[in-house]
C-alpha cells in the first residue's frame, strides 16, 4: 500500500524538479504517467517558491486520500502487502488532478483536512507501543557505536553491534540514531530507518550493522563525535513488525504476536 503511495509521490511531487516541458493551458495532463510528470513540471515552474511548497503539500494530501482506501481494498500479496500497479495509481488519481490548474490543486488540498495524516490511535495502543519500544531497547542492546571511513568512497559509516536477547530471530531492525559534535547542540545527522539483515539475528547472536552518513563533515575526527543509537522496532521471521509505529513497506499488515521478554 505505502509503496503505491510512494510511487504516486514520485510521479507527482518528484516531477517538480523538471522544468523544461510545455503543456496546454498549464494544467495537469493525467493521461499517462509520463504526461503527468511533464505537465506537473510545467505547472510548478510558473509558481513562486512559496506556492511550490503549497502545491507539493496539496498533491501529497490528494494522492494519499485517493490511494489509501483503494490499497486496503485490493488483494494482498503472499507477504500481506497490498498490490497496486503504476496503472492502478494513475487510474485512482486521474479524476482528482486531470485538467486542474495549480490553484485548483492547492484549493482541493486545503479541503482535504485529514489527508496524509494517520488516524489518532487510542491511548492504550500508544502506551502499548511505547512499552514494546522500551522492552526492545533492553532486549536488543546497541553497543560499540563508532564512525568509520568507508574503504572505497570518501564518505563515512556509523557502525553498531546489535545483540538479540529475544527468544526468536529478527530479520530487520529499525535503528534510531544521532551523530553530533560534542560542542554542538544540533546533530550533524540523525535517522530512524529499517535495516534488512541478511540471515537475520538469531537469539543470543550479535550482528554488526553499517549505516551510511552523508551530512557529517569528513574532517571531524571520529573521537570528537557523540553518538546515540537504539533499536526502535524489529521484524520477525514471518515478516511482521513488532511495534509498527512506522510502517515498513512490504511488511505484513498485522503486527507480530510474539512477546518481547518471556
Amino acid at each position: 500500500m505505502l509503496k503505491a503511495v510512494l510511487t504516486a509521490g514520485a510521479i507527482l511531487v518528484g516531477a517538480t524538479t523538471v522544468m523544461s516541458f510545455s503543456v496546454r493551458a498549464q494544467t495537469i495532463d493525467a493521461s499517462s504517467a509520463e504526461a503527468m510528470e511533464k505537465s506537473i513540471a510545467v505547472v510548478v515552474s510558473k509558481l513562486s517558491p512559496e506556492d511550490q511548497q503549497r502545491f507539493k503539500a496539496a498533491l501529497t494530501k490528494i494522492t494519499v486520500t485517493a490511494l489509501l482506501p483503494k490499497a486496503f481494498a485490493r488483494p494482498k500479496a503472499e507477504n500481506g502487502a497490498s498490490k497496486l500497479s503504476q496503472a492502478d495509481v494513475i487510474a485512482f488519481i486521474r479524476p482528482m488532478v486531470d485538467g486542474k490548474t495549480a490553484a485548483e490543486i492547492i484549493a482541493a488540498g486545503l479541503k482535504t483536512p485529514n489527508a496524509g495524516k494517520a488516524t489518532p490511535e487510542p491511548k492504550s495502543q500508544v502506551a502499548d507501543k511505547e512499552g514494546k519500544k522500551r522492552c526492545l531497547m533492553s532486549a536488543l542492546p546497541v553497543k560499540n557505536a563508532r564512525v568509520e571511513r568507508m574503504k572505497y568512497v570518501s564518505s563515512r559509516q556509523l557502525r553498531v553491534t546489535v545483540t538479540n536477547n529475544l527468544s526468536w530471530p529478527v530479520s530487520s531492525v529499525r535503528i534510531s540514531y544521532s551523530v553530533q559534535s560534542q560542542n554542538r547542540q544540533v546533530p550533524w545527522e540523525e535517522g530512524n530507518s529499517f535495516y534488512k539483515i541478511s540471515g537475520g539475528i538469531n537469539p543470543g547472536e550479535s550482528r554488526e550493522i553499517g549505516i551510511g552518513l552523508y551530512t557529517t563533515p569528513n574532517d571531524i575526527p571520529a573521537n570528537e563525535l557523540s553518538i546515540t543509537a537504539s533499536v526502535a522496532d524489529v521484524v520477525d521471521a514471518d515478516n511482521r513488525q513488532f511495534v509498527r509505529e512506522v510502517t515498513l513497506i512490504g511488511a505484513h499488515e498485522e503486527t507480530s504476536s510474539r512477546t518481547c521478554l518471556d
